[in-house]
């Protein structure tokens, strides 16, 4: 082994790269982001994959109106998949709802709602959440489709009902622009 690869020469090395403090947080981030990025791939591997056509669906609101995935093509869309039970979709719900009021009718966001009990309690849940986006009556036939199996699931449609990026969890307000509009 030369000299100069020898594992105290190579500690010596990292240590002398590790001095500086913006190399340090510069090396930190990386391998936090490399992290953080690997495990979003992870968790939405299952999913239906980017540049695939979004399945197709014909969905009622919770006011009866039919809603086919069809109506999604023109504009971007968000379709975000949850549960009244899952505390994290409580959470979702307020950034959605901001994100909705911000963008008006330049984006489609529907809330599919799969595994809840009856209309009603599913109603007087979206009124005192103030969900105020349209909530579509998912089944677990569509989650199923959607290869959906944890909530709240977020799906990003480009204009032509293409779907460009997935998330399983909850996202923040700029998250949700950058998915979708990036």
């Amino acid at each position: 082994m030369s000299d100069s690869a020898s594992p105290t020469t190579l500690r010596a090395r990292w240590q002398q790269a590790r001095a500086k403090a913006w190399v340090r947080w510069t090396m930190d981030l990386s391998v936090f982001a490399a992290i953080f990025l690997a495990i979003m791939a992870y968790q939405t591997r299952h999913l239906v994959g980017g540049g695939e056509l979004a399945p197709h669906f014909e969905l009622r609101t919770l006011d009866g109106e039919l809603v086919r995935s069809s109506d999604l093509a023109g504009k971007p869309s968000i379709l975000y998949f949850w549960a009244p039970w899952c505390g994290v979709c409580k959470i979702q719900s307020p950034t959605l709802s901001s994100f909705h009021k911000s963008y008006g009718d330049e984006v489609n966001v529907y809330a599919v709602v799969v595994d809840y009990g009856s209309v009603d309690e599913l109603k007087a849940y979206v009124a005192r959440e103030n969900i105020d986006y349209p909530v579509l009556l998912g089944t677990r036939e569509l989650a199923a489709h959607y290869r959906v199996n944890s909530f709240p699931t977020l799906y990003f449609l480009d204009k032509d009902s293409q779907v460009r990026r997935t998330v399983i969890g909850y996202t923040t307000g700029l998250g949700l622009r950058a998915r979708l509009l990036l």
